[in-house]
């Protein structure tokens, strides 16, 4: 798989190719219907496509109020096509994890460890920000040793705040990509590039000029110490502007 993947924004044609001529190997769709076309435009090379994650909630509930209830965690699994109509991709389906439930139900994480027991789920999809992820390592270690690829789904626009980022053969924006994949447990990390310019910046990230370990350190700070209590600005999903 390879390390940053492509949310397309509809049928985006010249960014389909150009992710493709990248070598970029995994895709995500909002709409199944989308699948025939973006077959047409990436070619019969093997790719993993990932369609919506809109679907009911699967697991169970979580407590509502439970510390790590703010996860955004979704599953993807076989989608059922017909048998050889869309070339050799894996096509996987996505339903978000656990629906809020009452005081007295299992955590979120609970409900992701039952999904993953199951072994209905191929990749396991993760909203990430510093502090999601500290509440969700060990299962995400857990996912991993059971063969699941771990999707990031949202990284942190570049902002004013974050110009200390840039150097010289790297960009802001590289740099929150790669801090994205310095989790160890990360496969890749999901863009929705605007343009074509967005995605070639996005797809040459994990080989610009590397964070170093004080840069690393900075970023998870910032996110400490926000203010809002929320994400960090700009952090956003594959169903926004990313």
């Amino acid at each position: 798989m390879s390390e940053v993947g492509v949310s397309l924004r509809g049928r985006d044609a010249e960014i389909a190719r150009e992710a493709r001529r990248a070598g970029v190997d995994l895709f995500h769709l909002d709409d199944s219907d989308d699948l025939p076309w973006l077959a047409d435009e990436i070619g019969p090379a093997p790719a993993t496509i990932l369609v919506g994650s809109r679907g009911p909630a699967v697991g169970g509930p979580f407590r509502r109020g439970a510390p790590d209830a703010h996860l955004a965690l979704h599953t993807y699994s076989s989608f059922t096509t017909q048998p050889g109509s869309l070339g050799p991709y894996q096509v996987l389906g996505g339903w978000e994890i656990g629906s809020e439930g009452a005081e007295g139900a299992p955590t979120r994480l609970d409900v992701a460890r039952k999904v993953v027991a199951s072994r209905s789920s191929q990749a396991l999809a993760v909203t990430y920000t510093p502090g999601e992820q500290s509440a969700g390592l060990d299962f995400m270690r857990e996912a991993k040793r059971a063969g699941l690829g771990i999707v990031a789904l949202g990284l942190p626009a570049a902002t004013e705040g974050h110009k200390f980022l840039a150097r010289p053969g790297r960009t802001a924006a590289q740099a929150f990509i790669q801090f994205v994949l310095a989790n160890e447990y990360v496969s890749c990390a999901l863009v929705r590039p605007e343009s074509v310019e967005a995605l070639r910046e996005a797809v040459t990230a994990p080989d610009a000029t590397p964070l170093t370990l004080g840069e690393l350190e900075r970023v998870i700070e910032m996110y400490i110490h926000r203010a809002d209590g929320g994400s960090c600005a700009g952090f956003q999903n594959p169903g926004s502007r990313i």
